[in-house]
Formats: structure tokens, C-alpha cells, sequence
């Protein structure tokens, strides 16, 4: 009787310990006994919404922009080594382009004054380089036109012509050249030096001939009547870029649970772009926003193909940066979306904000109950 007593009493221990065991920890087919949550879903659209436009340096594009219309000028600077140039005895000099893509597109030469100091990895339409400005914004130059040239080619070989003043302000008093598109509707792209076909300037003397390649080379845009309204519109763009930051609301979502899906849904109203396909980009910003001081992490996290004659809406898979926000939600100061590569050929998406706009799209799991309360 004592033996048995004692082994109904381990038994008792055992099942208590399994049972416990049990609670803390299932696994397997018990798994099945337990209340677990179906997933849920919400529709989440902006709490904070800005759009705002800003000049960029263009200068490590891989392509050069020439042309303009009601909405864009692009202009494009060329810098090459020539301080050591010798004057006498030149028989011709040429300036040699390679185009992508062509429209027959006009344009004039002209020579860049020697006081505008300008680098290629901050040039803008506005400043010549960190800090400076133009004294006049698209460019300072001497108004003496060298040329006026049609592109129709995909090589263009350019006269500059040998006269020694010229030659003179070229090699002495001179930043380079500019072109400045006369022909209004069209758009070309040209070889810059980061991909090879670099613009060059031929010099011959006889039968002896000398190239110099260019050591610096930028586009640099005016949008012209493009002001979106920061606080309605939600644009997005490259060459000048548009910028659109989104912040979303996650307290409706409980805490603790584990999010499946999260997609960012951008409906497109219209577009433009000198290309048939590009891409749209998503940062993470980094601290409360305020217009264009606002600071965003340098590599993106999400990223979509658009293509511009198909597409009416553009999406995003941002299931691990809310599932981020939940665990951390101190550090939830939005999005920054906009066309990218940001330097690249001219682009414009307008998204669509009424009746219906960007807006979240998330599903989540509410953390499993446990079977014994």
C-alpha cells in the first residue's frame, strides 16, 4: 500500500509537470488546441504627407541631357585639360561628341567665363560648386557664340573654328563649354565621360594631331512651372528631382504582433520621362522632417520598376521596416520616395491624391493565447 501511494504520487508529478511544461511551451499537434489568430488587416493612409522639388548635382549621370520645353531646360557643361595648349601652327580643332539618343535637336556653343569656378560633383543650375553661385543662374558665359550645331548623329564632330582670339580666350580666359538647346519640344542624351565614350576636343596641326578627353563633364536643369503644392501633391521625379515623404500612423496596430504583409500602394495620375522604363526608389528618414533639410538613410530599402506607358499604380513590399516601427516606434519618421537613380535622365511621376492616395496596406498575426489562463 505504501508502494503504491508512492508511485500514484509520482504519476500526480508527472502529469502536473507535463501539463505545465505543456502550457509554456507547445510544440507539434498540441499546437492545434491552442486560440491562434487569424491574420487581420487594416488600410492605413498618411498622417504627414510633403512634396517638395530640388537642384541636385548631375555630374556622375552616365548620360547627358541637352534639350528643353515648356517644363525642363537641360544645359551641359564641358571641361577639358588644355592649359598647356600650343597656339601656333593649329590647323583645326574639333569638338567630338557621341549622343545615345538624338532628335535632331539645335543648340548653341558658347565659351564659360574663367571667374565661374565649376565642379562637376556639385554644379548646379544655381551654383557653380559647395558654397558658390552663378552670378547669372543656368551658367556664366561670354556672349560670343562659337556655333550653332544640329545633332543628328551618333557621332558629331564639331568646328570650333581656328581663330586666335579664340583660341586665346579657350585656352587663357575660359571654364570650358556650354551648350544651350535652341530647339524647343526635344530632348537628347549624350556618352558623358563616366561611360566611355567621353566628349573630346580634337586639335590637328597638319598631319600632327592631339586629343584631350574631358576631365569634367555635367548637365544641369531648370524646371520651369513646376511648383507643386508640398502639403496636396505627391510627386516624383529624376534630373530635378521630385521628392514625396510619407509618415504613417502604426497605433492601430497592436502591439506584439507579428506582421505578414505591408505594402506601400502609390497610384499614378500621369507622367513623364525621356526613358520607357526607370525606377522608383524608398529611404527611410531619419529625424522629424522639415522640407528639403530632412535627412534620410543613403541606401534605399525598397525598390520598384516603372514603366511609364503601362503602369497606373506603383507598390512596395515594406513588410520588415513596419514590422521595424512596431518594435521601435520612436523611430517611425516616414518615407522618402522619388524617381532613382536621382541624377538620371529626366522623369515625372504625379501620384494621385484624391479621392484616393498613397495609402499602407498591412496584415498582422495578435500574439497567440495560451490554453490554460
Amino acid at each position: 500500500s505504501f508502494m503504491i501511494r508512492r508511485y500514484c504520487f509520482l504519476i500526480i508529478l508527472l502529469l502536473v509537470y507535463f501539463l505545465v511544461s505543456c502550457n509554456k511551451d507547445p510544440v507539434g499537434f498540441n499546437e492545434l488546441e491552442r486560440e491562434l489568430s487569424v491574420p487581420l488587416s487594416q488600410t492605413i493612409y498618411p498622417i504627414e504627407q510633403y512634396c517638395y522639388g530640388k537642384n541636385v548635382p548631375l555630374g556622375w549621370a552616365d548620360y547627358l541631357v541637352l534639350g528643353k520645353n515648356n517644363e525642363y531646360e537641360s544645359r551641359i557643361l564641358l571641361k577639358f585639360p588644355i592649359d598647356t595648349l600650343t597656339l601656333d601652327g593649329i590647323t583645326s580643332l574639333n569638338l567630338v561628341l557621341y549622343p545615345y539618343k538624338y532628335n535632331g535637336i539645335n543648340f548653341d556653343i558658347y565659351l564659360i567665363t574663367k571667374i565661374s569656378e565649376w565642379q562637376e560633383n556639385s554644379v548646379t543650375w544655381n551654383r557653380t560648386y559647395e558654397g558658390q553661385s552663378w552670378l547669372n543662374p543656368g551658367g556664366d558665359y561670354y556672349p560670343h557664340l562659337i556655333t550653332n550645331v544640329d545633332l543628328t548623329t551618333d557621332s558629331c564632330i564639331i568646328s570650333i573654328g581656328v581663330n586666335p582670339a579664340l583660341l586665346d580666350t579657350l585656352r587663357t580666359y575660359a571654364n570650358g563649354f556650354i551648350l544651350i538647346p535652341t530647339s524647343n519640344g526635344l530632348f537628347a542624351t549624350i556618352n558623358s565621360r563616366h561611360i566611355g565614350k567621353a566628349p573630346k576636343l580634337v586639335v590637328e596641326y597638319g598631319a600632327t594631331k592631339k586629343t584631350f578627353t574631358a576631365t569634367q563633364d555635367a548637365h544641369i536643369i531648370k524646371a520651369i512651372n513646376l511648383t507643386p503644392d508640398p502639403y496636396q501633391d505627391a510627386w516624383l521625379g529624376a534630373g530635378y528631382p521630385f521628392r514625396t515623404m510619407l509618415k504613417f500612423d502604426l497605433d492601430s496596430i497592436p502591439d506584439n504582433t507579428t506582421i505578414v504583409f505591408a505594402e506601400l500602394v502609390l497610384p499614378v495620375q500621369s507622367s513623364f520621362s525621356l526613358s520607357d522604363t526607370f525606377d522608383i526608389a524608398v529611404w527611410k528618414v531619419l529625424e522629424p522632417y522639415f522640407a528639403s533639410f530632412t535627412s534620410f538613410a543613403d541606401n534605399r530599402f525598397a525598390q520598384s520598376r516603372f514603366h511609364s506607358s503601362t503602369d497606373s499604380v506603383i507598390k512596395f513590399d515594406l513588410r520588415n521596416i513596419v514590422q521595424f516601427w512596431k518594435t521601435k516606434p520612436d523611430s517611425n519618421f516616414g518615407i522618402l520616395i522619388s524617381c532613382y537613380p536621382q541624377n538620371h535622365e529626366i522623369s515625372r511621376v504625379q501620384l494621385r491624391t484624391n479621392p484616393v492616395g498613397p495609402y499602407l496596406k498591412v496584415a498582422y498575426i495578435l500574439p497567440p493565447e495560451r490554453r490554460f489562463k
